[in-house]
């Protein structure tokens, strides 16, 4: 048996070791209402689709997407400030979009906007929870072994 055959078993038994259960999508978590919203017919979310993160207090909101390995964040909204809209880094108005959003162009990744906007950090902190959580989420993953198993 050659090498990367070998390897594929290996991984293939272990993915099915430690493979989440069918009520337990992600690493013995629960999905959250939120997860169910973007979830496609089959059960299975998808791993560049938009995702929402909500700081504790519920008046942030970032809109961010999985891109490979990297947490790309698209725009932010603090809903208690009644500032004029723009986008960052240009700082161009846009008078007829929601007061309070901010949208990142570029985009950055999660680690760029937190340097960028450091009095949103329990936004971040959130974000960073999240991105982690979708991160090791194996339930969205392609099947490394292709049409082996």
């Amino acid at each position: 048996m050659e090498v990367t055959e070998r390897f594929a078993v290996a991984v293939q038994e272990w993915a099915e070791q430690t493979a989440p259960t069918e009520s337990s999508r992600c690493w013995g978590e629960e999905p959250t209402p939120q997860h169910r919203a973007h979830e496609r017919r089959d059960g299975v979310m998808n791993r560049d689709r938009m995702r929402t993160t909500e700081s504790p207090d519920g008046r942030k909101v970032a809109t961010w997407r999985l891109m490979r390995r990297d947490c790309q964040v698209i725009n932010i909204q603090n809903r208690a400030d009644a500032s004029p809209a723009y986008r960052w880094p240009s700082g161009e108005e846009l008078p007829t979009a929601t007061p309070g959003l901010v949208i990142l162009d570029g985009p950055p990744n999660l680690w760029e906007a937190r340097d960028a906007f450091p009095g949103h950090g329990d936004l971040w902190n959130a974000l960073r929870s999240d991105f982690w959580a979708a991160l090791l989420c194996m339930t969205d993953l392609p099947n490394p072994l292709g049409s082996w198993s």
